[in-house]
């Protein structure tokens, strides 16, 4: 009969740490200490799992904002959006980005596209909205 020590826990973990994260991150440890894997790799394993986790955000983020810039501008100017450089991020323009980039296999590039492409239109949605009301 073997018996297992209890889990340790520390007095500063909280309800998810203590019966989430531990539960997940301790099987995880004992596996990777069998192998040459290093915590500085898993560290950086992590910090780019993030930065590939805030391309997509901000694709997403922009998305959302150049919906919004376009649902929020005064009745009389909603057309001022449909011609020009500020019509790009369009809900069209963006789904014909996303089926040619699934298509063609590039996914990270057209994450990228999307990202740099949606939040320069709104910005530029911005500053013409902000030039048309003076």
């Amino acid at each position: 009969m073997t018996i297992s020590a209890p889990p340790q826990t520390s007095p500063y973990d909280g309800l998810v740490s203590r019966h989430l994260n531990r539960r997940i991150s301790r099987p995880m440890a004992r596996l990777l200490s069998h192998t040459p894997v290093t915590p500085n790799q898993i560290t950086v394993f992590s910090l780019g799992t993030a930065v590939a986790s805030l391309i997509t955000f901000a694709v997403l983020a922009g998305s959302f904002a150049a919906t919004y810039t376009q649902a929020r501008v005064d009745e009389s100017r909603r057309t001022m959006f449909d011609n020009g450089i500020t019509s790009l991020a369009s809900r069209g323009v963006r789904l014909l980005l996303i089926m040619v980039g699934a298509l063609a296999g590039y996914s990270v590039e057209t994450l990228v596209t999307l990202a740099v492409l949606t939040n320069a239109v709104v910005l530029l949605r911005i500053v013409s909205a902000q030039r048309a009301l003076e």
